[in-house]
């Protein structure tokens, strides 16, 4: 759902702060299907300290493309894109693309195509940064960005499921790819995006 984004820093990265201040004024809230979840604290402390395919994806010059504070944190991130990434390589999951559209009625295999960019060089574009207290402050939703935006705030809330259900992060992550595309929401809720995702590209 549109949430305002403060003018703040996000974790001492001033430079990401801004750009996701330019992009777009709202915010779009990744929930998880049906009733809210709380996640147990016992899940959070049996969190993996050691890497979890270290090999996490880079942009253009090399750049490691997560940015949260904690290593535990990233490297759960890192394996979700992972996972995200390879599911972008089916030939199922590729037709999502034309099953939504931008708010101009452009489908976002189309808005890729003028771009000249394939969904997984999208992905490869994408910052990854934590997720704000106000900002994640319901525990159905686990992540956020705005539709164009090269930005996503990952919450609390998808580190601590992602280990019990790896297949349901990765789909958010792909969520998130199909905003920062250009899809819009509110139509299409959240849940359906997440739902028709979780159709083409597994689970």
């Amino acid at each position: 759902m549109p949430r305002a984004l403060p003018a703040r820093e996000m974790m001492g990265h001033a430079t990401a702060a801004r750009l996701l201040l330019l992009v777009a004024p709202t915010l779009l809230a990744t929930a998880a299907l049906g009733a809210e979840v709380s996640t147990p604290a016992s899940l959070a402390g049996a969190l993996p300290r050691r890497p979890i395919d270290a090999r996490g994806p880079t942009d253009d010059r090399g750049l490691d493309l997560v940015r949260l504070r904690w290593q535990s944190d990233a490297q759960i991130v890192r394996a979700a894109l992972n996972g995200a990434r390879r599911r972008l390589q089916q030939a199922s999951c590729q037709r999502i693309l034309g099953e939504f559209s931008d708010p101009d009625g452009q489908t976002l295999g189309d808005r890729l195509a003028v771009s000249g960019i394939t969904a997984e060089e999208r992905l490869a574009q994408i910052l990854f940064y934590d997720g704000r207290e106000r900002d994640c402050d319901r525990s159905h939703v686990l992540a956020l960005t705005a539709p164009g935006s090269r930005v996503v705030l990952i919450c609390p809330q998808f580190v601590r499921r992602y280990p019990a259900d790896p297949g349901y992060g990765q789909a958010i992550i792909l969520h998130e790819v199909l905003h920062s595309i250009g899809l819009a929401e509110n139509p299409p809720s959240s849940s359906e995006i997440t739902r028709r995702v979780i159709d083409r590209c597994g689970r």
